[in-house]
């Protein structure tokens, strides 16, 4: 059984391919268009994903005929009008299957998180379909709904908790729908101001996860108004790392504090699964973590809208087959791949030399300091790069960090992760617990004191975490090669991973794409499958 979920709106479309309840292809429509969804948004701009339908059934292959099933969170009449646009049909409202938005975030986390035990599966974002979040109970492998937060304010408009930190990112002089995590970076080099905290808390306080905010341009206009009765005259653009730090803090605690509501509740469910672009905040990953009483946490790794799709496709999948039960997932390799022969007509050999892929050679050129570009098989779901799309260096040179953030046009706050052996992980970062969506690079951890001088390009100045992905064989073993070849010769068993792309554009997706990246000098090698390429002289 084949079964095609699309999914389009404001932002972040995509398909996927589920075949006998197995994933075969995701696809990111801003993978396929080259334009980050943020761009859409500022153009008010609704995209929907003509170009991945087009990659699917034209050059991958797929036959629309072989499609047994289509699932959405939008309408049948909308998505009739998404395939006439790619030529396609679609006149059977019996082969589809719709689901609330909410609802496909929480069935893509809770089907992948392979938790057979009784889990609060929690979904937050900026909004969907009239709610901005919803919680449920995952218990014998049937999810069910708790309760929701409404996504219109008591003003009538649009409000939520992912809509806040939106506000909080536009008040700071950042782009919302695009640079919150830079917020998130910059919020570890503040510090605790209590007349701040209280201007941030008191826009989204609440009595347990029984709650509504207020509207968006409310909160907009009630924070400004504060904020400056609160500071008169005064110069305050050198107090935003502060500012920053406290309006992190109100963001975490109201979360925490939605969550031991829950928790009082159903004090059995010791698990928690998290969905929705709030959980793209690694640091309130880590808070909820870190609570005594959570066993174990799971994020969605595509956690925010692009995993729409994929999640409607699972929901369509059990209502076909009951029996269907939470499972682990190995990777989330699932968007485009592309031939040796694909790779050979889009390398021009004026320009770029090649040689055979030998693992120790490209040990040894990270070992010297060199940026790798890491290019194999199937792009990653979601906004992790995670050894398929990856620029890959040495995290244990104090250089690494300042040439690969000028490479990549990156800003200061924004800190690089660390790809880890599994078999050192634990001796490196605090990650006993929760290790699972470690994988994904989904979760914030500790790095234990003995590392921290050591791997400086990957560690945070001030709080010393790290946004680990801990990697294993059985899941990638190329770059679980690379990785150990590396450790044989440094002593170091994790590389510098970040997403394969200059700063603010998407992650390549074609060989040409990653070419252009060694065309101009910000990788220094470049692999892609079983073969090595260089700049001639």
């Amino acid at each position: 059984m084949k079964i095609l979920g699309i999914s389009y709106g404001a932002h972040s479309s995509s398909i996927s391919l589920l075949e006998n309840g197995k994933v075969v292809f995701c696809l990111e429509e801003e993978r396929h268009s080259r334009v980050k969804p943020y761009v859409d948004f500022y153009n008010n701009w609704f995209r929907f994903p003509q170009m991945s339908l087009n990659e699917l059934f034209g050059r991958i292959g797929i036959k629309w005929e072989d499609i047994d099933l289509v699932s959405s969170h939008n309408s049948f009449e909308e998505i009739q009008y998404v395939l006439s646009c790619v030529g396609i049909s679609f006149e059977d409202p019996n082969k589809f299957f719709k689901f609330d938005h909410h609802e496909c975030h929480a069935l893509g986390a809770y089907y992948f998180s392979g938790f057979e035990e009784d889990c609060l599966n929690i979904v937050l974002d900026g909004a969907g379909f009239g709610a901005s979040g919803k919680y449920y109970l995952g218990k014998n492998g049937e999810l069910s709904l708790i309760s929701e937060i409404s996504g219109v304010g008591e003003e009538g408009s649009m409000a939520s908790l992912g809509l806040f930190y939106s506000i909080v990112t536009d008040f700071l002089e950042f782009k919302r729908v695009k640079d919150e995590g830079k917020v998130v970076g910059m919020s570890s080099h503040g510090k605790f101001n209590q007349n701040y905290y209280d201007l941030f808390y008191d826009l989204i306080r609440g009595e347990g996860y029984h709650t509504r905010f207020i509207s968006l341009d409310q909160m907009a206009k009630t924070l400004n108004q504060n904020f400056y009765n609160l500071i008169g005259g005064r110069y305050w653009k050198n107090e935003k790392q502060d500012l920053a730090y406290n309006a992190q803090l109100a963001f975490e605690n109201r979360i925490v504090e939605i969550v031991e509501s829950l928790h009082s509740e159903f004090p059995f469910a010791r698990k928690l699964v998290l969905s929705g672009g709030v959980f793209a905040n690694i640091k309130v990953n880590k808070r909820l973590n870190d609570l005594d009483w959570v066993d174990e946490v799971f994020v969605m790794p595509p956690m925010s809208d692009e995993g729409i799709s994929v999640g409607s496709c699972i929901g369509a999948y059990r209502k076909m087959n009951p029996d269907f039960r939470p499972r682990k997932i190995q990777n989330v390799f699932w968007g485009s791949s592309f031939s040796s022969d694909e790779v050979i007509s889009q390398w021009d050999d004026r320009k770029f030399g090649a040689k055979k892929y030998v693992v120790s050679d490209v040990a040894k050129s990270l070992s010297e300091g060199k940026i790798i570009g890491f290019f194999q098989e199937g792009y990653e779901h979601g906004p992790r790069a995670l050894g398929n799309r990856s620029i890959l260096a040495h995290p244990g040179l104090n250089s690494t960090y300042k040439k690969v953030n000028d490479r990549l046009q990156r800003n200061d706050f924004m800190p690089f992760a660390p790809s880890v052996l599994f078999e050192r992980a634990q001796e490196i970062f605090e990650c006993s617990k929760s290790n699972y969506t470690g994988e994904f690079m989904t979760m914030l951890y500790d790095t234990k004191p003995d590392w921290i001088d050591r791997i400086p390009a990957v560690v945070h100045p001030i709080d010393k975490t790290a946004r680990a992905q801990i990697v294993k064989f059985e899941n990638n073993p190329k770059f679980h090669e690379l990785i150990k070849e590396f450790y044989l010769l440094t002593g170091i068993p994790l590389l510098l991973n970040t997403s394969f792309n200059v700063h603010e554009e998407p992650i390549v997706c074609k060989p040409s794409e990653a070419f252009a990246h060694l065309e101009t000098g910000i990788v220094d090698e470049l692999v892609i499958g079983n073969l090595i390429f260089s700049k001639l002289d």
